[in-house]
């Protein structure tokens, strides 16, 4: 997820890792928080995987400083995180949902209908999933609990629908 993030915001310019930090924390801030030791090796396997590119200059300060630059291969790698279908685990995939979504203008458009695709068939596989364990388990859940998973239900479907619309 990280990496997608990074190559996502390295798409538009160059960057040092504090700079990308700032830039993620801009963008996705609002439902992610990403730190310096989760962005640096980020960077280095993405770096080592020739995705990014580093220009390393010394500052007049007598500091180092690198400025990093996607290659070609780090664009086909974009793309390929950004196709990749989402992972069982619901709150990684939330969390890829939104990224995706927030990265969705960087595609073309056959490669923004099957992110999208893959994004309604997540849900909608989900959201039967949570009908199923609804359905079969009314001895399970009262009240308060039933309202609970009701409203996340509805809550998936309009989202579903807006994806639909809106997108």
């Amino acid at each position: 997820m990280i990496e997608l993030l990074i190559l996502q915001v390295l798409l538009d310019e160059k960057f040092t890792i504090y700079k990308i930090k700032q830039r993620i924390e801009k963008k996705y801030g609002f439902f992610l928080n990403i730190s310096f030791g989760s962005i640096h090796p980020a960077v280095k396997r993405l770096e080592n995987q020739k995705c990014i590119y580093a220009k390393k200059s010394v500052t007049e300060g007598g500091q180092r400083s690198s400025v990093y630059s996607i290659t070609d291969s780090g664009k086909a790698y974009f793309i390929k995180l950004m196709l990749d279908d989402l992972p069982d685990n619901p709150s990684i995939a939330k969390q890829l949902i939104n990224i995706k979504l927030l990265s969705f203008n960087k595609l073309e458009d056959k490669q923004k209908i099957k992110v999208k695709d893959s994004i309604i068939n997540y849900l909608e596989m989900k959201k039967t999933a949570s009908n199923y364990l609804l359905s079969s388990g009314q001895d399970l859940f009262t009240g308060t609990e039933l309202k609970f998973l009701n409203y996340n239900i509805q809550r998936q479907n309009e989202f579903v629908e807006w994806i639909k619309l809106k997108i």
